[in-house]
């Protein structure tokens, strides 16, 4: 079963900010390191709940994300570039293991 997530990016500027904001809504672990490969680490995870990377976990190897990022417009380029980059790194990781993709970004305004 897919799981479906809502951003509200309009109040985040810069990169911090986006990290600051995933993970809370993620649930990401007191240890996450407020970075791109930390990023890519806890969402490669959502599939693998034991992991213990987020709160928010896929049910099965086969379930995506979508996530709906909405507020782009008054997003910075560093902070939408982070975002895009880190799905398709997640997604390619998924690849490389036989699997679909793992998140559907779907980018709003």
């Amino acid at each position: 079963m897919n799981k479906r997530i809502s951003l509200d990016l309009s109040s985040t500027k810069t990169v911090e900010q986006l990290h600051a904001v995933l993970k809370n809504v993620f649930g990401f672990p007191d240890f996450y390191g407020n970075n791109f490969p930390a990023l890519v680490d806890c969402w490669s995870s959502l599939r693998y709940p034991d992991d213990d990377m987020s709160a928010l976990v896929l049910d099965a190897l086969d379930d995506r994300l979508e996530l709906c990022a909405n507020g782009l417009a008054s997003c910075s380029e560093d902070v939408i570039r982070t975002l895009i980059s880190a799905v398709e790194a997640v997604n390619n990781r998924a690849r490389l293991n036989s699997l679909e993709a793992v998140i559907l970004l779907v980018l709003n305004e």
